[in-house]
């Protein structure tokens, strides 16, 4: 699939053959700043309504079914990456899927996507 951030918030998702819409997505309320994808997982920064006191809301949600997988206050993302560790070539491990994201405050931020988590602060 194809990811493409809207500056209304939402993450429009295509397929890859004739870029036919699988899903919009609405996950913020301000523009996407951020997106990352592994398998069906989808990461992204948005500018949010948190955005007015300095944070910025990072949301995980599956690209197949739109659903929200879980979402996180931070302080604002200057990037984002993601690192998926794969039992067979096909399949995600339970637990194993991180992302680390870099702040405006000189910080980073590790996260395991499948307990919905920052599992470590680096200062």
């Amino acid at each position: 699939a194809v990811l493409l951030g809207l500056e209304g918030g939402a993450i429009d998702v295509r397929e890859l053959g004739g870029g036919a819409r699988r899903h919009l997505i609405k996950r913020h309320h301000g523009k996407v700043t951020h997106l990352l994808s592994v398998k069906d997982i989808v990461i992204s920064g948005g500018e949010d309504a948190e955005i007015a006191t300095g944070r910025e809301c990072i949301r995980f949600c599956n690209s197949r079914t739109g659903r929200t997988l879980g979402s996180f206050t931070t302080p604002p993302v200057t990037c984002m990456a993601m690192r998926a560790f794969f039992s067979d070539g096909s399949t995600l491990q339970q637990g194993a899927p991180l992302v680390v994201t870099g702040h405006a405050d000189g910080k980073a931020m590790l996260w395991d996507v499948t307990e919905q988590r920052s599992i470590h602060v680096l200062d």
